[in-house]
């Protein structure tokens, strides 16, 4: 999605005709657990999930959004709170709140007049890798062990 002065009927952004929004979670939708998507996706519901997406999340001016973030982009007119993971741009638009632990991989924050962000904010300064779910760095650790642990074994070690 481009970001911008694309604006929904209650001012929300929304997608461009090049970034279309492929899920959509409706005002009165509740959803716990884990989230995984590529795309974009926009919630006007209530999310405590475990989020994670190389895509980006539009959250509307009635949408709250609980737990673990981490994605490409975040565009906020709700309520965010959490440990926050953003690898590409955060924007907070006016009525948007982000609350908790903001972590920017490069320096790409944005807060228009009357958002709110009450949060450490590291930016700019993370690696990809901390960008990147636990569960998937734990993978990566464990498959460039492999060829070591199976020449340790061929030694007559480990």
């Amino acid at each position: 999605m481009k970001f911008g002065n694309r604006q929904d009927e209650m001012g929300a952004p929304r997608a461009s005709s090049s970034g279309e929004i492929s899920a959509f979670f409706g005002e009165g939708t509740e959803i716990q657990g884990d989230l995984r998507f590529k795309e974009t996706v926009r919630v006007d519901g209530k999310i405590r999930a475990t989020i994670r997406s190389e895509g980006e999340i539009i959250l509307g001016p009635k949408g709250l959004i609980e737990g673990e973030i981490t994605v490409n982009s975040l565009s906020v007119s709700g309520r965010l709170k959490g440990n926050i993971r953003v690898k590409q741009r955060l924007e907070i638009h006016p009525g948007g709140r982000v609350e908790g632990e903001v972590l920017l991989a490069r320096p790409g924050l944005v807060v228009h007049d009357g958002g709110i962000l009450e949060a450490k904010i590291q930016m700019g300064t993370l690696k990809e890798q901390e960008t990147t779910a636990p569960e998937e760095r734990a993978a990566q650790r464990n498959a460039e062990k492999r060829p070591e642990q199976r020449a340790a074994v061929a030694a007559g070690g480990v």
